[in-house]
Formats: C-alpha cells, structure tokens, sequence
C-alpha cells in the first residue's frame, strides 16, 4: 500500500478552509474504492506550526519515515507559498503541486502582475504600495490622505484593495469612494500589509481548472466557471468566443508559470475588451462549495478520482 501524508491546517488564515480540503482528501483515500490502494496519515499543522501524525506531535525530519508521498491540502502560508515545498524536497518526499517556485510566485500578488505583464495577457492597471514605513512615508495622520490621491490621479474609480499575499485577516477592498479609498490605506496601515490597488473592472466573473495529463489531454481544462453574487456556476454561461479564450489563457498561465498537476486561473470577462486575468492559485481548494468540486462534478468526475490522479502525477514528476 501507498502510504499517503495528508497535510492540512496551517499557521495563516485559511487554517479552517485547509482543514476541510483535507477532509475531503481523507474520505475519498478511505473510500472502498482506494482504501486498499492508500494508507492514509493525517497530517495536521497546528496554529503555532506544530505538526502533527494521526494527533501526536512529530518532527519534520521524521515525515520521510512516515509517508510515501504527501497530498498538500494547505492554503496560503506555508503551504502554498513554496516553504513546505522546500523541506519535503530536502527530505526528497514527493507531493502534490507546484514546486518551489511556482508556488512562491503564483502566491505572491505583485510577483503574478509582473509574471502576467511579461506573458502579454490582459490584467487590470494596478499600482504596488509597499508596508507604512515611517523613514520613507512620513506621518501616519496623513499617509492614507496621500496615497489615496496618488491612486486618484493614475487609476479611474472604482478600485480594489488587496494584500500582496493572499489570505491576509485584512482581506479586499472594493472602494467606489475617495473616502472608501483613503479607510482601506489606513486599514492596511494598521496591519503593516503591502497592497495592491487594482482598477475595478466590470464583467463576467470567471475562473478555470487546469490538470495535467487528465482525460487523456497533456493540458486539460475544466469547463469555465461563473461566479455571480457568491453563486457558483458550471458550466457558467460563456459564448463560445469567451469559453476558448478562457481554456487559451488558463493553459498559457498554467505553462507559463510552471505549475504542477493542477492550478485555478481567475478572470474578469468584460463586455467589450474579453477577458483580464485576475490572479492565480497553485492550489485550488477542494471541499463541498469549491470552484474545483464543481468543476469536477461538471465532467461527471469525483474528488476520489481527481485525488488519485493527483497523487500518481505527483510519484512521476517528484
């Protein structure tokens, strides 16, 4: 039997939604159809990044002893971000996912802008303001006023405030007001985060799985999926046009940022200038409401075949 480490939780924000993910994973490894294939290990990361196998505490260094293979079901940091990547390649453990970095640079806000300016795909206009710094950003009383106004003379209003690093307790901001602007530096101020303030463009919201070597295709794309006022749609409702522009630039993305196994490329569809791609994720999550359960549940798919997949991709490429 192949020995599976389940590693799920972390030290971030998304510990709970990692928790579930995780869940997920487990059930469908211990399901009738792979519980003679897989031997499950849960592998919890407490809050302050204690690790822990079938709830008793173990050292990093004794994983390799445990587990043949790791599914990486964490969310964010640590997990997504390349640095549970790095200690299970110095252990040379296979895992699920991006590597090293891919993951760092799909996690990282301001690094993915950079990344889809230099591929020539459509992204909103944007500008990066790094952490209050009191040597260079003068007085807190008034920096909220003079950032605001820098975004003002650049960027039309409507925008959107967000962390550099995805799944800050800060989360994002959508300012339709100088006012609404101006609280969101201050609020960012205040948490000593790093933003991004993006021009808020209209549209269809979308985003699509892409899979290695799935159904038989080297690349293969979920079918869109429309996010409309917190409803998850899937298929969503896409003409044709939209559908293969969204599968051409979720494969681009997928190749062009070197991701593993499997990857989410989110984007803003408007009604005139198609598609903007929003951001990535090197690991999608995978639990009841997840954009990647309904993908699968769209192509007749389970969340026990997608993880068995994964895991076999992750023993051929690692």
């Amino acid at each position: 039997m192949i020995r599976v480490g389940v590693m799920r939780g972390g030290i971030g924000p998304q510990y709970s939604m990692s928790l579930e993910t995780g869940g997920h994973v487990i059930r469908a490894l211990r399901d009738d159809t792979y519980k003679d294939k897989y031997k499950v290990l849960d592998m919890l990361i407490d809050k302050d990044g204690v690790l822990h196998a079938n709830g008793l505490p173990i050292q990093t260094e004794d994983i390799h002893k445990k587990v043949d293979v790791v599914f990486n079901a964490l969310h964010g940091e640590f997990g997504g971000d390349g640095k549970l990547q790095q200690i299970l390649e110095h252990w040379k453990i296979p895992y699920t996912g991006s590597g090293i970095f891919p993951s760092a640079l799909g996690h990282n806000r301001k690094l993915a802008k950079y990344k889809f300016k230099s591929m020539g795909v459509k992204t909103p206009e944007y500008i990066i303001f790094p952490s209050y710094n009191t040597e260079h950003d003068g007085s807190e009383a008034d920096y909220p006023l003079r950032k605001a106004r820098e975004v003002w003379n650049k960027i039309p209003a409507p925008w959107i405030v967000k962390p550099i690093i995805p799944g800050s307790s800060m989360g994002n901001h959508v300012c339709k007001t100088f006012p609404e602007l101006e609280r969101a530096f201050d609020m960012a101020m205040r948490h000593g985060l790093s933003v991004l303030v993006e021009e808020l463009i209209q549209g269809k919201d979308a985003s699509v799985v892409t899979v290695d070597n799935y159904r038989k295709q080297n690349l293969y794309t979920m079918p869109a999926i429309e996010n409309r006022a917190g409803i998850t749609i899937c298929p969503g409702n896409f003409t044709i046009k939209e559908k293969k522009e969204l599968e051409e630039l979720a494969k681009l993305i997928h190749k062009e940022f070197d991701f593993s196994h499997y990857s989410k490329s989110n984007f803003i569809i408007h009604p005139k200038k198609g598609a903007y791609v929003l951001s990535v994720e090197n690991l999608p999550h995978l639990h009841d409401e997840a954009h990647l359960t309904h993908a699968l549940g769209s192509v007749g798919s389970t969340i026990g075949e997608f993880v068995d997949h994964i895991l076999t991709l992750a023993f051929k490429s690692k």
